[in-house]
């Protein structure tokens, strides 16, 4: 497993299982958040850990989740490698959202540049139960309570 951290310049940059730990305990990941948009919100971080399951490309640092704002389900996934595309792919999945165009999300490529774009089923989401390991206090990857 590849573990990454952000530099001062939100640039992704290898680290060790150590590094990533303390950094995810003391940094900000949050890349965007946007809740309450026609029953949904949207949120967009960086990951720390390369969920590319392909040995080529790049690795799949940010991900961006959609989830319905009467629970904890997830509705979509979709994740990218740099803090750039994460602005870019939050700002297209929102407007997508703000459309009513939700089910589309994963199945329209984003138009990012240089897109590594990974739609995830919903049957092989990573739902965030697995991070309550990582992120103390019962929350999941995206901030919400668990």
């Amino acid at each position: 497993m590849k573990c990454y951290i952000l530099d001062e310049n939100k640039k992704a940059v290898l680290a060790t299982s150590e590094e990533w730990a303390l950094f995810f305990e003391l940094d900000n990941r949050k890349v965007a958040r946007d809740d309450g948009v026609n029953g949904y919100d949207v949120s967009t971080v960086f990951l720390g850990i390369d969920h590319n399951y392909n040995p080529e490309g790049p690795p799949l640092l940010f991900e961006t989740m959609v989830f319905g704002t009467g629970g904890l389900d997830d509705v979509c996934c979709v994740r990218c490698s740099t803090w750039e595309q994460a602005e870019a792919q939050h700002a297209k999945v929102l407007q997508m959202v703000k459309d009513g165009r939700i089910e589309e999300v994963e199945d329209t490529p984003l138009d990012l540049d240089n897109p590594p774009y990974a739609p995830v089923a919903p049957e092989d989401m990573w739902t965030g139960r697995v991070a309550q390991i990582y992120i103390p206090f019962g929350f999941d990857n995206h901030g919400r309570k668990t």
